[in-house]
């Protein structure tokens, strides 16, 4: 019985270190993230669940009250839910193979300083380039707002990098009014149907936007093929958090 209550223990502490060593690691991740402002939900969620993985190695007798007991639940129960919009992104991907006579959709996020894109947005617009460059008649759309009034558009951002990288500009349409993904391919939907491009799209954007932007793509009777772009893994999971919420959002407030 002795060193079977030592053996318990042992393995009581193991763990409890672990999480806390996983916990600490994953709070310096996210405030990091906030730090390269990346302040959003995603980053926030991030370093509470963090706080809270401390909070259960630093002090599990808490944990075993009524209180953690309702709390430990509700993130439980919460769990579903990330599990069940972590699977859409993942496999809910379009996998039509994209057709020659597609309009490029490129969806911004972000803009710096200088105007140039941010990280993400240029990984999107590099991702497209391929597809681009193969085909030399497919009209482009660069969509994508402004988050400051003394900032460049997310839209205008990548149509100068797409120029730079020897696009031809009479070739790039920007759509410039969209604040969040819905508005992305509503504004764009209304943009081909005025300027009669063709209606069938490359969607390109990050692997982890992908599902909910095709979504809402084909809200607004588009035909979607996608192309997904890598997201840096120091900044994934931040960005996977936020999505799930997002996907949430679309599935309820703005589902079609």
């Amino acid at each position: 019985m002795f060193h079977v209550k030592h053996l318990w223990d042992f393995k009581q502490t193991l763990w409890r270190s672990f999480l806390l060593g996983f916990g600490i690691t994953a709070e310096i991740f996210f405030l990091c993230n906030i730090g390269m402002q990346y302040l959003n939900i995603g980053s926030i969620t991030g370093a509470l669940i963090a706080i809270l993985l401390i909070g259960i190695a630093a002090r599990p007798d808490w944990f075993r009250s009524t209180a953690g007991k309702v709390l430990t639940g509700l993130l439980a129960v919460l769990t579903v839910p990330a599990v069940l919009t972590t699977g859409f992104m993942v496999f809910g991907i379009p996998k039509t193979i994209p057709a020659n006579d597609s309009t490029v959709v490129i969806l911004g996020s972000g803009v710096n300083e200088d105007g140039t894109p941010t990280l993400i947005s240029r990984l999107r617009a590099d991702a497209a380039l391929p597809y681009i460059l193969e085909h030399p008649d497919a009209d482009i759309i660069t969509s994508g707002g402004t988050a400051a009034p003394d900032r460049m558009s997310e839209a205008e951002s990548m149509k100068q990098y797409l120029i730079e990288q020897g696009v031809r500009e009479d070739r790039i349409h920007t759509e410039t009014q969209s604040s969040d993904t819905e508005e992305n391919l509503r504004f764009t939907a209304d943009l081909i149907r005025n300027n009669h491009l063709r209606s069938n799209i490359v969607l390109v954007t990050s692997d982890f936007h992908s599902y909910r932007s095709a979504r809402y793509a084909k809200q607004n009777q588009l035909l979607v093929s996608s192309i997904s772009a890598p997201t840096p893994w120091w900044v994934l999971p931040t960005c996977w958090i936020r999505e799930m919420y997002a996907i949430l959002d679309a599935w309820t407030v703005h589902q079609a």
